[in-house]
This record gives C-alpha cells, structure tokens and sequence, in this order.
C-alpha cells in the first residue's frame, strides 16, 4: 500500500514539473511575440515619423517655390541675389535630407517586408517622394543654370561697361583738352594789345619807326617791344581814354569802326576813342598804336 501511495505522489509531481516548464515556455514565447510586436511597433511609428518630417519639407520647398517662377530681371537684380543663394541653399540642404530620410524609409519598409508585414501604400507613397525630391532636383538644377548664365551675362555686361567707361573717359579727357585749345584760341583771337604815347617815346621805345621819304612816315616795327603795351579782349574793350591834343592812329583801322571825341572844354584834344564796331576795328590788325605830341 504505501509503495502504491508513494508511486502515485512521484506521477504528480513529475506532471506538476512539465506543466511549469509548458508554463514557462509559454511565456517566453509571449514575452517574445511582445518584443516583436513593440519593435514592429517602433519601426511603424519610425516609418511614419520619416513621411511626416518629408513631407514637411517638401511643404517648406514649396513655400520657397516662389523662385522657380523669378524673371530673368529679377534674378540680375543684385538686391535679391543674396536672399536667392540662401533660399537654394536650404532647398538643396532640405532635398539632401530628403534623399537621405526616403533612403532609411526604404530600408524599414523591407525590414517590414521581411517581417510579414506590409503598411499599405507604403511603397507607392515612397515612389511618389522619390519623384517629388527628383522633380525639384531638376527645377532647381535649371534655375541654377539660369543664374550661372545670367551671372555669365552680368559678367560680359560689366566688361563692356567698364570698356565703355573707360573710352568715355578718353573721350572727356580729349573734350576738355579741346576746350582748353578752343578757349586759348578764342582768347587768342579775341586778344589785342594797345599803347598809347607820345610819338618821340613810341620811336625811341622801337614801338615805332621812319620809314619813307626822308623818314617822314611813321610805321609799326616789324617786332615792337609787346611787353609796353596793355593786352586788352577786344570783345569788352570799348573805350580808351586819351585826354592828348594831336592824336594820330598809327595802325589801320577801318573808318566808320570808331570815333575819336574831342573834349568840349579843350580845343582840338582827344577826350577818348570809343569803338562802334569791334569786329571791324580789329579786322586789320589786332594791335592799336595811338600817338600824340
């Protein structure tokens, strides 16, 4: 009997050990199929957590798209250039980001392949990213190229300025070196000299000299001391007052050009010579010898 007994409490205990061991099994397997589950969980919450941070940058490319549309005007426009190159340099930076979070989005999406498990539309959404991020590769990549040939244009621009200025500065400095001749010219032309004295100094001066029938003619040197005359602009020159009795004109000019006025208190003095025509009173010579006794 108590063999019996004996051989009966060592079956349940053997049945009470499998029975923990199935337990412990079981759980095990629970704890892993919850691992599973939680890691699939993380990977699907990354997955998402990527499309939302692509697809917020693709809605800030798209709040800079504004560019894409600029005019050639306003590309040139220096003002806009450095707001233009910081605005493609966070499109190119925010499209590497791109490139580089759908890479890892197609990785976890095999991962999920892999693990039996497949979020639907998951691969067309990353296709659709794909050809987004290429599309506005491509419209960046021309608007770059627009630039660089605008820059190109810019370039040759400022050289044919820079050419045009400088022929416009050798054109001034030739213009007011010819207004430097013209204005010496015109002084030149418009400049006379005078001298007023009595005869006996005009010929020991060498002003004067006898020339003619026993020296009775009185003529101009062929080169006068000009440093005793006064240099006078025929152009303002109007009046030469005299205030001499026996007043003679040595030098030619024109009759009807002047007017000798004879004092009203002094017989036979000249008061003064006024000039009534000046063009034709230095027509004939532009030096004026006026001698008196």
């Amino acid at each position: 009997m108590k063999k019996i007994i004996l051989f009966l409490m060592l079956g349940a205990l053997s049945t009470a050990c499998v029975s923990r061991q199935s337990a412990d099994r079981m759980q095990n397997d629970i704890d892993s199929l919850q691992a599973q589950v939680k890691a699939k969980e993380a990977l699907i919450d990354d997955v998402f957590a990527s499309i939302g941070a692509i697809t917020a940058n693709l809605e800030e490319i798209k709040s800079r798209e504004g560019l894409l549309t600029l005019t050639d005007g306003e590309l040139s426009d220096s003002t806009s250039t450095e707001r233009i190159t910081r605005d493609l340099e966070a499109i190119d930076n925010l499209l590497a980001e791109n490139r580089t979070r759908i890479a890892e989005l197609e990785k976890k999406a095999e991962q999920l392949r892999k693990a039996n498990h497949k979020i639907k539309g998951l691969e067309r959404l990353i296709e659709e990213l794909n050809t987004q991020v290429a599309t506005r590769d491509g419209e960046i990549g021309r608007l770059k190229e627009r630039i660089e040939g605008l820059n190109l244009e810019i370039a040759d621009l400022g050289e044919r300025v820079a050419a045009k200025e400088a022929e416009v500065q050798t054109l001034s400095s030739e213009k007011a070196q010819l207004q430097t001749e013209v204005t010496q010219k015109t002084s030149e032309l418009h400049t006379a000299h005078y001298i007023i004295a009595p005869e006996k100094q005009l010929v020991s001066d060498m002003i004067l000299e006898k020339k003619g029938f026993i020296g009775r003619t009185l003529v101009v040197a062929e080169k006068p001391n000009m440093a005793l005359f006064t240099e006078a602009d025929t152009r303002l020159l109007k009046t030469l007052a005299i205030g001499q009795k026996e007043v003679t004109l040595i030098t030619s000019h024109p009759e009807g050009s002047y007017w000798l006025v004879e004092s009203e208190e002094n017989k036979k003095e000249i008061e003064s010579l006024v000039i009534l025509d000046a063009e034709q009173f230095w027509s004939l010579s532009k030096i004026l010898v006026i001698s008196h006794k």
